[in-house]
């Protein structure tokens, strides 16, 4: 049987409100409260959670924010969420530039995020 991926892209960030400039300074931003709104929606109304074997997520903290929200109910089963290094934007602003991996895992421990391929001790960023 062939394989089906799903592709979401995190939701609203605190570096995606005006003014954007000035936000795209925050430093590896959290979801909005209306992006938080966004993941339990799409969580509720997204009808392949039954199918899915493998989660991925970049190594932003918005976007294990949005897959550990969105797949609450595969987390909840026990499948991890696997974080991917090549997996995230390559911008060179704050917003863009991943959090320190020891950070991470002790941040997202209860959504069972797998930070195991980030490099230790390095913020998490393609391009410096």
């Amino acid at each position: 049987m062939p394989q089906i991926v799903h592709l979401v892209r995190h939701a609203q960030g605190l570096h995606n409100l005006p003014p954007e400039e000035e936000n795209a300074k925050l430093h590896d931003p959290d979801l909005t409260d209306r992006g938080v709104q966004d993941c339990l929606v799409l969580r509720d109304s997204f009808p392949h959670h039954n199918s899915i074997e493998l989660l991925c997520t970049s190594l932003m903290r918005r976007g294990s924010q949005t897959a550990s929200l969105v797949f609450k109910p595969l987390v909840d089963r026990g499948i991890k969420i696997i974080a991917i290094p090549d997996a995230q934007e390559g911008w060179k602003d704050p917003a863009s530039t991943g959090t320190d991996a020891e950070a991470l895992k002790a941040e997202f421990v209860e959504q069972n995020v797998d930070f195991g391929l980030a490099e230790e001790g390095r913020p998490v960023c393609r391009r410096s």
